[in-house]
């Protein structure tokens, strides 16, 4: 992560046109995302939305992550020979809807589709003087600049990377129902209070017997179920393992499945399936507390019982 900060400082965010060339090949321009925005974010997820509607299927955002290029106080201050006919107005307004980022995100944030559990933001304030885009030569400073703040552990940048990992992580899960496992288990079929139920099992998207899922399932300390109705919070619940499951998939033997049953007995309510991760023991993850004991949706999940039945039934 602290390379992808590092090379977004050092990556142009200017508007315009840049040439690419190659040996015996006419150089061609092409456009800088810039022209129309430098945050695309809030377009993704209108995007998203047209691509998965939510009215046909259910479909919820795990992370988005957005990396920026850094944060200076230097205002927007407009050259002269631009204030003519009008057009410094018009130049005001693309710097700040467009190229200023920051301003961008905090308007974002502000807005209907924002979701802090879900948006995250990675950002370093630049301290000192204004750092232009053709300053090559503050590259070194800038890299520093940034490693510093990645490894100082009470930064808001360290703390902000590591719930991305942990996101990212818990992302890798998800739970599978089973066809059309929804069904009542009340003795009384007519009764109001009747319970209903999905069952399934929580796979991984990681490759057997990887390096990868081999680390990831000794960080999992335990998968957890709460329900939400009437945006009340109900406590949550430990969901039962085998006492060897982890090395059943450590050795290779078995796949990533954990056996799951939801069920409630309030269809209108909100499902959570949830993993809990111990930090990397390897790392300087291990010392940021913030992190420690918290309880992270896997992939799709808060989702609404119903939803869950859908995705059951259309199996």
């Amino acid at each position: 992560m602290t390379s992808r900060l590092n090379s977004a400082l050092a990556t142009s965010a200017a508007p315009g046109f840049f040439r690419k060339w190659k040996i015996g090949v006419p150089p061609k321009p092409f456009v800088d995302g810039a022209l129309h925005s430098n945050l695309p974010a809030p377009f993704a997820l209108e995007e998203m939305e047209r691509i998965w509607p939510k009215r046909s299927s259910p479909k919820v955002l795990d992370t988005l992550v957005t990396v920026g290029t850094g944060i200076q106080g230097q205002g927007f201050s407009l050259p002269n020979w631009l204030d003519v006919a009008s057009l410094g107005e018009v130049a005001a307004a693309f710097y700040y809807n467009t190229v200023d980022t920051e301003s961008t995100w905090v308007k974002f944030q502000g807005s209907h589709a924002f979701d802090p559990g879900r948006h995250h933001r990675l950002n370093v304030d630049i301290k000192g003087d204004h750092v232009g885009l053709d300053r090559w030569d503050k590259m070194p400073r800038l890299r520093s600049l940034v490693n510093d703040e990645y490894y100082k552990l009470e930064s808001g940048l360290a703390v902000a990377i590591e719930r991305v990992s942990y996101r990212l992580a818990a992302s890798l899960l998800y739970f599978e129902p089973e066809s059309s496992s929804s069904r009542d288990h009340s003795p009384h079929g007519k009764s109001p209070n009747r319970r209903e139920e999905v069952r399934g099992e929580i796979w991984c998207r990681l490759p057997r017997e990887s390096n990868e899922l081999r680390r990831l399932v000794q960080r999992i300390s335990g998968f957890y179920r709460r329900e939400t109705h009437l945006n009340v919070d109900q406590p949550w619940m430990p969901i039962r393992m085998d006492e060897n499951w982890k090395s059943q998939i450590i050795s290779g033997r078995d796949h990533f499945v954990v056996p799951c049953v939801v069920g409630t007995l309030r269809p209108d309510s909100l499902q959570t399936i949830a993993v809990e991760l111990n930090p990397p023991s390897r790392s300087r993850e291990a010392n940021l507390e913030p992190l420690g004991r918290e309880k992270i949706p896997i992939s799709g999940f808060p989702v609404p019982f119903r939803d869950l039945q859908f995705k059951a039934y259309s199996k």
